[in-house]
């Protein structure tokens, strides 16, 4: 027993598995994934791969999520069901070093960085089209001067702040609570998506060609619809659609999995959540939520694209991402088209409410990770020892949550105060913050396709080695395939001019992260060895609950 104390703080985590699989499978639906696939990916895909079919992508995607990720990061907490995953399960089956350079890094990019830009979608998707609509529809000026005001630099930085300091509040009211949190807010967000994709489903391309018509008339564009679509011609744009394979693979791997490979999110809160060791559990959960959510952005992108058109809705995009100069006084993401287009003040509201729950649950997606990766490296002995205090209370962990909050906020200021604004950072970022995420879900994969045989003993003994398909460990099929593409998508986003490819800045920084991390990994070490602990054998085994 004293041997045990030497290696680990406590005999306990103090942390309490307070999630049902319901609610780990809900956050891991609703967080970054629903956002990027319902609202980011469709626009982005017309001007980044206009030949792309994104109806034949998705079904892509959705078999590749389905035979490969869900299933390698469902084996994955059933035989290491700890917080902070898919650190403590790389760490222990390739090299410490590996886990820890990977995944400190993840937490600069996303649990740092993230929220700059990530709120600034969010504003963009939610407060900016609502006033800007409630505004045009009420003829009320106020409203109006209201939605420019949240798209200005001030504006923004007030929803950064305020959206970071409520995620810290958020995620400082327990597991449980915060369960019963996100249940509300998933209610109004789904209403919001139903509602959402109703309209389209409801409206004629006549109807949404008449409400863009009288908006922008009412704004001075004369000409409407036709002026978007003839503004992005003049400007050197092609609307035309010509489907062509190479699009419509690029588009599958460089934008569609920017959201979907994000639903095992869930996974670093996975010392939290009841029966995580159980294989088939995780599998009807992580692989049905897959398919539900997959199927619903094949039925919104169709009707979204239906009814606005290629010609059109590519055309504004090209003019808002690429020339700059676009006749819409708002962004033109799905949300802002859907409150244009129903023409009703009450579904408006509907759509705004639920967007804004949506918001609250995406909020956390920074935040939440980087909590529980902080704490596992401090439980680990590889950070402050003081990010491994859980209250007794709450079950939670708020020097980390305090750690979150004041980097994110940094990092908020730096971007915010360059020169040139956070438009001019958002290609570099993306490709940063992307880039991270795909090396870190390839490591995971590789540790799954080997961990039967480099931690022999763990295997065994943990519940995946009884799934395998004619010999052959299931988890390192899974494990297979999933490395393989999340290689194509790292190199595709290091390649790709859209997602920030090519940029040498973007490049450096993650370097120089990498960097960082090794270095604070051999100076832990080094003073853990002075301390007498044996740094490598807590690494040889599983850490405790």
């Amino acid at each position: 027993m004293a041997q045990e104390k030497e290696l680990w703080a406590r005999k306990a985590t103090g942390l309490v598995r307070e999630w049902t699989q319901f609610d780990f499978t809900i956050y891991n639906i609703f967080n970054l994934g629903t956002w990027v696939g319902m609202a980011l990916a469709p626009l982005w895909g017309f001007v980044g791969f206009p030949g792309a079919d994104q109806m034949i992508s998705w079904v892509f995607i959705i078999i590749l999520v389905v035979i490969a990720s869900q299933p390698t990061y469902a084996m994955v907490l059933s035989a290491m069901p700890r917080t902070g995953q898919p650190y403590p399960f790389q760490a222990r089956v390739l090299h410490p070093l590996i886990g820890y350079m990977v995944n400190f890094t993840m937490i600069i990019t996303v649990a740092w960085l993230w929220p700059a830009f990530g709120f600034w979608w969010m504003r963009d998707l939610t407060v900016v089209p609502f006033f800007g609509t409630l505004g045009y529809f009420t003829n009320n000026p106020f409203f109006t001067n209201l939605g420019a005001w949240w798209s200005s630099t001030t504006g923004l930085v007030v929803f950064q702040v305020g959206g970071i300091l409520g995620a810290a509040l958020v995620a400082s009211i327990g597991m449980k609570r915060y369960a019963l949190w996100q249940r509300f807010c998933i209610i109004l967000g789904a209403i919001g998506m139903v509602v959402v994709t109703g309209v389209f489903l409801m409206t004629s391309q006549t109807g949404f060609i008449s409400a863009i018509d009288g908006f922008l008339g009412a704004n001075g564009v004369p000409g409407g619809y036709n002026a978007i679509i003839d503004q992005a011609k003049s400007g050197g744009w092609d609307p035309t659609f010509r489907f062509n394979w190479t699009d419509t693979i690029l588009y599958m791997v460089v934008i569609g999995m920017m959201g979907y490979t994000f639903l095992h999110w869930g996974s670093y809160q996975a010392g939290e959540v009841k029966g995580a060791q159980k294989v088939k559990t995780n599998m009807t959960y992580m692989v049905g939520g897959a398919i539900v959510l997959g199927l619903y952005f094949i039925l919104s992108i169709w009707a979204y694209t239906n009814v606005g058109g290629h010609d059109f809705l590519s055309s504004a995009a090209y003019l808002y991402y690429v020339a700059g100069s676009s006749p819409l006084p708002m962004p033109p993401y799905i949300t802002m088209f859907a409150g244009l287009v129903s023409g009703s003040i009450p579904l408006l509201v509907i759509i705004f409410v639920g967007m804004l729950g949506l918001s609250a649950i995406n909020a956390m997606s920074g935040i939440m990770p980087g909590r529980g990766t902080i704490f596992a490296l401090a439980w680990d002995r590889m950070f402050p020892m003081a990010f491994a205090k859980v209250n007794e209370k709450y079950h939670i962990p708020f020097n980390n949550i305090l750690l979150q909050t004041v980097m994110a906020l940094i990092f908020v200021a730096i971007v915010d105060l360059n020169p040139g604004g956070l438009g001019s950072w958002i290609g570099g970022l993306m490709g940063m913050l992307y880039t991270s995420c795909w090396i870190c879900f390839l490591t995971t994969s590789v540790a799954a396709a080997v961990f039967p045989w480099r931690r022999r003993e763990m295997y065994r003994a943990s519940p995946v080695a009884k799934w395998q398909i004619g010999g052959i460990p299931l988890i390192t099929i899974v494990g297979v395939i999933n490395a393989a593409f999340m290689l194509v998508l790292a190199y595709a986003n290091l390649a790709v001019p859209i997602m920030g490819g090519g940029n040498l800045v973007s490049i450096g920084a993650l370097l120089s992260f990498y960097a960082i991390s090794a270095i604070l990994y051999f100076a832990f070490k080094y003073y853990r060895k002075s301390q007498g602990i044996d740094i490598d054998k807590i690494f040889r085994e599983i850490p405790a609950e």
